[in-house]
C-alpha cells in the first residue's frame, strides 16, 4: 500500500493473505518511490501515482490499484 488512513489493516491482510504481503509505505514520496524496486503490485488511497511512480516499479509489477472511489489521483 502507498499509504493508508486507517491504524487497522487486519481487513487487507486477510483478504491478501494467499496471494500477498501487506506493508504498507507511508514515509515520504522519495522514500516509498526507492522501496518500490521489489514490488509486484501496489494499493494506492491518496497519493498521486504519476509517471515517475510507475517508472520505479520494477517490469513484472502486476498491478496498480486505487483503494477507493475514482482515479482523481492517478495521472
Amino acid at each position: 500500500m502507498t499509504d493508508t488512513r486507517f491504524d487497522d489493516l487486519s481487513v487487507e491482510r486477510e483478504g491478501l493473505r494467499d496471494v500477498a504481503d501487506v506493508v504498507t509505505r507511508s514515509e515520504n514520496r522519495e522514500k516509498a518511490i526507492k522501496r518500490l524496486s521489489g514490488t509486484n503490485g501496489i494499493i494506492n488511497l491518496v497519493r498521486t501515482v504519476d509517471e515517475e511512480t510507475v517508472a520505479a516499479l520494477p517490469a513484472d509489477c502486476r498491478i496498480i490499484a486505487r483503494y477507493g472511489v475514482g482515479v482523481d489521483n492517478t495521472a
